[in-house]
């Protein structure tokens, strides 16, 4: 028998040996693959802008964005941290500054509970009577067999208290809670009724549809539509629907489950029930055994009501097959494949199990965006990933395209890959949102300095460009025309510092020039000008508005180290719509804290404004800033002031990577008397 048998230990050495001999070798292959960065990248290139919300503890977020009638973009940033919720959070396109709103958390009441924390929101903003309306998601999970389930509390926390539905005021400010979702569970998908305040959730893990009526405060349970959702285990398990959507005109709510059945809410009778007629099983969407975790099946992933039309238009997440749905009749027609290019022609699924979120109609009511994925190759070869996996996540790399279509014209684009200046790639990617200029957002991961974090990026989509043509020529503006100085030194120095905070320096491509009011005039010749450094002469401080921006040391002037600031007072008022700094474009450096204010009064505390601000860590004590640094150069840094109006700018510093002593060379305020 073998129970009998003695153990040689010779033999298990040996083995031992082997196994560790074959780890090793296998470890040395896996160092030696190496992905090529956008860098390498040679397709299409879209460069993405990474801010910075200050919220250190920022992971995966899913939908949780969207465009306010103000045109501001809303978003929360989640957390998986017992002990700290998920972030609201709004920018404001026009100044580029981030506000934090809130914590969910604090917002529902629960505060100090020591109960597992509002982790995150899993759905889209909804605007009603200047409300946004969202609802809240457990962002402490457990893995059980390879499966996410409802976070476990360690010892001395509650378990999660339960999704709430809640609306933001966007004039006051101020939260407002409907309740708690059935079952205590998370509220993974939200849509609404605009026009008779009616709520509609899906929960998580268990799938439970309900409503919710503003008016009566009432709150209807219709039970688990999904047999056990994904809290089931064998045949009771199913995905559960991550999109409902909502005919705005009778109120109806549509959702979806991985059989394919679509199901419709009757506000009339206050009912669900299936639709009889068609289904989302389609023999392009692929073959799914509904009762297996890790794919949507037949769910749609994503979905809006376009008004113009009165259809639904979606995204199956798995295939990347766009259709549309009209249930009036009802009928389900496939329109294209808007998976990117690279994806198509490798036939092969994206590598995110789910499908992507990232779905979103433009503000032109007919550009579709959607963010997908595309393969990266190695040597040749397409870079593979898990084949198999029971949750949503990515299964392995791959790049960010943005894909867009006309629902119009049907013309599909992939408009290209998404990459920080740094060449890092944007990952995990499922959320969108397009701004009213078409700039779009997302919640990817970012990494600096060894960290990652998740937090809000924006880079320009195809309805872009359009808008900042049309806006310039509708209101005369006229190119910004500088007199540069001679270049101080030649080419370009190598191991340059890079990253994401970091503007690239790349001298043979001149600066786009900034579109401005015709009639504009250099206001800082004749200004008064001080500085915080008590030292520095009269003599010196009009070299600042002297005209002479060469790069010689006679044109600088020199303030002492730390943080210092010089500061232009107009003499009146002025609309201000650029200002250009040299700090000394003697040798390549980089300038840091580098933040540009404007004010009423010459102590700058009346109606102070922020113009620029890269200071990262708020070293300064002004604000966390989201502007990247940048290299000096004899262009100078250009700054849109955006019509601001002030008598008074002050520019600041603290140093640079050449010398912790604050340099200046000259200074350009662009501008005409405030009306």
């Amino acid at each position: 028998m073998n129970a009998c048998n003695p153990v040689n230990p010779f033999k298990w050495l040996l083995l031992f040996l082997l196994a560790a001999a074959l780890a090793y070798g296998a470890e040395e292959s896996a160092q030696k693959l190496v992905v090529p960065d956008g860098n390498a990248y040679a397709g299409k290139k879209i460069t993405a802008k990474v801010y910075n919300s200050g919220f250190a503890l920022g992971h995966d977020s899913y939908n949780a964005m969207g465009t306010g009638s103000d045109g501001k973009i809303y978003y929360v940033l989640s957390s998986d941290n017992i002990d700290q919720g998920a972030k609201m959070f709004c920018l404001d396109p026009k100044t580029q500054q981030i506000k934090e709103l809130g914590d969910l958390t604090e917002a529902c009441g629960e505060k100090g509970s020591k109960a597992i924390p509002q982790g995150k929101s899993h759905v889209n903003f909804v605007e009603a009577d200047g409300k946004l309306y969202f609802a809240t998601h457990v962002g402490v999970y457990s893995i059980v067999e390879g499966k996410e389930t409802m976070g476990i509390p360690p010892a001395g926390y509650k378990p999660y208290p339960g999704g709430h539905l809640l609306s933001y005021d966007l004039k006051t400010g101020k939260f407002e809670d409907y309740g708690i979702c059935p079952g205590r569970e998370g509220v993974l998908t939200f849509n609404m009724d605009k026009k008779r305040g009616r709520l509609f959730a899906i929960t998580w893990p268990s799938g439970i549809f309900y409503r919710y009526n503003l008016a009566t405060k009432d709150q209807k349970d219709f039970g688990k539509m999904c047999a056990k959702g994904e809290d089931g285990v064998g045949a009771d398990y199913r995905t559960v629907c991550r999109s409902l959507a909502v005919n705005q005109d009778d109120g109806s709510a549509y959702f979806t489950t991985s059989e394919g059945t679509i199901y419709r809410y009757d506000p009339a009778g206050d009912t669900v029930a299936p639709i009889a007629g068609e289904d989302m099983k389609k023999d392009y969407f692929g073959l799914y055994d509904p009762t297996s975790p890790g794919h949507m099946g037949y769910n749609w992933r994503q979905t809006f009501w376009r008004p113009s039309d009165k259809l639904i238009y979606g995204v199956h997440g798995n295939s990347g097959y766009l259709f549309r749905f009209d249930p009036s009749v009802p009928r389900i027609e496939v329109l294209d494949r808007i998976t990117s290019e690279t994806s198509k022609r490798c036939g092969m699924f994206d590598q995110f199990s789910y499908g992507y979120l990232g779905f979103a109609l433009g503000p032109d009511g007919k550009t579709i965006h959607y963010l997908t994925g595309g393969p990266i190759y190695v040597d040749g070869k397409r870079l593979a990933g898990k084949s198999k996996t029971a949750m949503g996540e990515a299964k392995g790399l791959e790049d960010l395209h943005l894909v867009t279509y006309d629902v119009e014209s049907g013309k599909y684009t992939d408009n290209g890959a998404v990459f920080y200046e740094n060449g890092q790639r944007p990952l995990y990617v499922n959320a969108i949102a397009v701004g009213k200029d078409g700039m779009v957002y997302t919640l990817p991961r970012i990494t600096e300095n060894g960290k990652t974090r998740s937090d809000l990026v924006a880079f320009p989509g195809p309805l872009f460009a359009a808008h900042e043509q049309s806006s310039a020529a509708s209101i005369g503006l006229v190119p910004l025309v500088l007199k540069l100085p001679a270049p101080a030194f030649p080419g370009t120095p190598k191991d340059m510092p890079t990253g994401p905070y970091i503007e690239p320096y790349d001298p043979s491509k001149p600066r786009p020039p900034m579109m401005v009011p015709a009639g504009l005039k250099n206001l800082a010749p004749g200004s008064k000008v001080t500085c915080s450094d008590k030292n520095v002469t009269t003599e010196n401080l009009a070299k600042l508005t002297d005209g002479d921006k060469e790069g010689g040391d006679a044109s600088i002037m020199f303030l002492s180290k730390g943080k210092q600031w010089v500061q232009l007072d107009l003499g009146n008022p002025a609309e201000i719509y650029a200002a250009v700094i040299w700090h000394a474009h003697n040798s390549l450096k980089v300038y840091h804290d580098v933040v540009v204010q404007a004010a009423d009064d010459p102590d700058f505390i009346t109606n102070v404004r922020t113009l620029f601000n890269n200071d990262h860590e708020n070293a300064l004590g002004l604000g966390v800033g989201t502007d990247r640094e940048y290299f000096e150069s004899r262009e100078g840094k250009l700054i849109d002031a955006k019509g601001v109006k002030a008598r008074y700018l002050r520019f600041y510093s603290r140093g640079s990577t050449e010398s912790a002593l604050n340099e200046y060379t000259e200074l350009e305020v662009y501008g005409r008397p405030a009306k």
